[in-house]
């Protein structure tokens, strides 16, 4: 069929990218199916996408991902047509034939063929028809074949070859199936899936050469796909997001230059200017590229949570908001299995079954919440459910039982005991299935989620339900950033954890007890931190009122940071710390400045944990949340 190997090759690239995207479509279409009063849509939308990839796969020679795309799509017409009703057993069964489909999809990615894959085609291609003649009625067994050989399931539509006359005679856009004078489905709708008046499966026959043609232009579609839209690598786009960085780093160095110091030159710096728009024009641009829907994600979630409720017997009702909240490519992909993983989670640990809710007073339907918006220039991503909350005592008790803690751990608060479900092999489940009880789960979440430089917190209430939060960096690469002074050193504050700056009196702070200190900010008190004291470094001043005050938040609680001089903003290209710094607290990163000198990136976060780890005192944790 192709002289050029290439052609065939570049070709079942594209197919298998598109497929998994349609997969990925019809998933969630699948998912919320039986969520709706009027599921006609949705069906269409499943439908469609079913047919294009079966067409393409025809075209490819991929016999038995075409075979079994046909019996789902001979399925879904039915269901369209309103011959049977929808039931969870049907979408249970199409979900089978979805996750059949991505492993057929995975072999031919890797082999450029589907011919190993019958043995595992088979039984989801035979779900699929005693599904369809079973919501049909149909009381008489289908006929007997001889067993199917491997990589023979269905005979290869290469035979069926579209020659020149057939493509001229057939100029018109191909009818989609299920329409009227399609006798495809009238086939169907007579016997089941590709069967003939008697029941029997037709041979491969000239017949079938309208099947091939419609193929043909669904594969000339997809290699010469629309103009509107380019496939572009996506290390290629790392390797242009870098070199914006750089040459950022550039323009500062030019703009900072000491050789223009004192130097009148006017259109120059109207130059300079004028490449600073471009410069963020360009940075804009290259970010939005790289930027996707969390929505692939949270279909993966939801089909998660329907097979944990179904094997857990446990009735769950989950809730999706900001789907189409955008993130970082890169990050998406790291963030698909800690989010599955919550889920899972979620319903196996933290919901009860309905017999324990009715007893508890709540609904039998236990709720789970999905959400995703933009926080300043994080992303958050939160997982809630309202089952039994995390208890604290139990927590305990596992982690004594492990040397975890050290004494009973009353003196800890609840953030701090609920940190210790992430330690790796914790796990307060005393029955071990497949789902939990082995301990392995939660630190590989926390794992995955600092990969991207995320951090991931808990909240939950005994009897009321538990929340988890990832707090999602928009991008690794470029950031808003304030430079500040202490000494000689200079560091960098991410501009958006910046509420205010000003001028401290010296009888605004109040020292503890403890040694610690707070700041009196219009009638409420946040704590202060001195950065000298945090770098071991040596201040222009260590008088309060001789330095600047910078209020700073983080995860909803707002600190004061005193340094000696805010120097001013500017755009900062985040580069990692070398290994010998990777592990040293309060930092997140490093940059260039435009004098070449290297300035350090201050981690607000772990600077307000830093807070939190030492006041345990009632009174001083009281203080830092007032």
């Amino acid at each position: 069929m192709f002289d050029n190997p290439e052609d065939r090759l570049e070709l079942v690239t594209e197919f298998v990218i598109e497929s998994r995207e349609m997969i990925d479509a019809i998933e969630g279409v699948l998912i919320n199916l039986e969520a709706h009063e009027d599921p006609s849509e949705p069906l269409n939308e499943a439908f469609r996408c079913f047919h294009s990839i079966k067409g393409l796969a025809g075209f490819l020679g991929f016999g038995n991902l075409t075979r079994l795309t046909h019996e789902a799509e001979s399925l879904l017409t039915a269901l369209r047509q309103g011959d049977i009703a929808l039931t969870r057993e049907l979408v249970d069964v199409l979900c089978v034939a979805i996750d059949t489909m991505v492993q057929i999809i995975a072999v031919i990615e890797e082999t450029q063929s589907d011919e190993t894959t019958a043995k595992l085609c088979i039984p989801t291609v035979e779900a699929l028809n005693a599904a369809y003649r079973n919501a049909m009625g149909f009381t008489d067994a289908p006929p007997q074949e001889d067993a199917p050989q491997e990589g023979v399931l269905l005979q290869k539509p290469d035979t069926f070859v579209l020659d020149a006359e057939d493509a001229s005679e057939d100029e018109g856009e191909p009818e989609e199936p299920g329409e009227p004078g399609e006798p495809e489905d009238e086939d169907e709708d007579e016997g089941g899936p590709e069967q003939d008046d008697e029941g029997h499966e037709p041979s491969a026959s000239p017949t079938a050469r309208p099947e091939s043609a419609r193929a043909s232009k669904s594969a000339g579609k997809l290699k010469g796909a629309s103009r509107s839209v380019v496939r572009v690598d996506l290390g290629k786009l790392d390797e242009l997001m870098n070199l914006v960085g750089e040459l950022i780093i550039a323009e500062a160095a030019v703009k900072h230059s000491p050789d223009l110091l004192g130097l009148e030159l006017e259109d120059f710096f109207k130059s300079v200017s004028h490449l600073n728009r471009i410069t963020r024009d360009l940075q804009d641009i290259s970010m939005s590229m790289r930027m996707v829907p969390i929505a692939s994600v949270f279909r993966k979630a939801l089909r998660a949570a329907r097979d944990v409720s179904q094997r857990q017997r446990k009735e769950v009702k989950v809730e999706i908001e900001g789907e189409d909240t955008e993130v970082d490519k890169g990050i998406v992909e790291l963030l698909s299995d800690p989010l599955v993983h919550m889920i899972r989670n979620a319903i196996d640990h933290g919901l009860e079954r309905p017999e324990e809710r009715v007893k508890a007073g709540k609904r039998p339907e236990g709720r789970v919440r999905l959400t995703a918006h933009h926080q300043g220039s994080e992303v958050w991503v939160c997982v809630a459910d309202d089952g039994r909350g995390l208890n604290r005592d139990k927590i305990l008790a596992r982690a004594r039982e492990r040397d975890l803690i050290a004494g009973r751990g009353e003196e800890m608060s609840d953030t701090e005991v609920f940190e210790l479900v992430f330690h790796p092999g914790f796990s307060t489940n005393d029955e071990v299935t497949d789902i939990s009880g082995r301990g392995v789960g939660m630190d590989v979440v926390r794992r995955n989620v600092e990969r991207f430089k995320g951090k991931i917190d808990i909240a939950s209430e005994l009897g009321k339900g538990t929340t988890f939060t990832m707090r999602i960096p928009l991008t690794l690469a470029i950031m808003e950033g304030m430079q500040i002074r202490v000494g000689q050193e200079r560091f960098i504050i991410p501009l958006l954890s910046i509420q205010e700056t000003l001028r401290a009196r010296a009888d605004q702070v109040t020292r503890m007890p403890s040694g610690h200190e707070l700041l009196t900010l219009r009638e409420r008190s946040v704590p202060l931190l001195r950065l000298y004291e945090q770098h071991d470094l040596e201040p222009d001043s260590r008088r309060v009122e001789e330095g600047i005050v910078l209020v700073l938040e983080a995860d909803g609680i707002q600190f004061a940071l005193l340094v000696d001089e805010v120097i001013g903003q500017l755009q900062t290209v985040i580069k990692s710390l070398g290994d010998y710094l990777k592990s040293t607290p309060g930092l997140s990163g490093c940059t260039i400045l435009g004098d070449g000198a290297v300035s350090l990136i201050l981690d607000v976060s772990a600077m307000r944990q830093s807070i939190r780890d030492r006041a345990r005192a009632p009174h001083n944790t009281a203080a830092m949340a007032s």
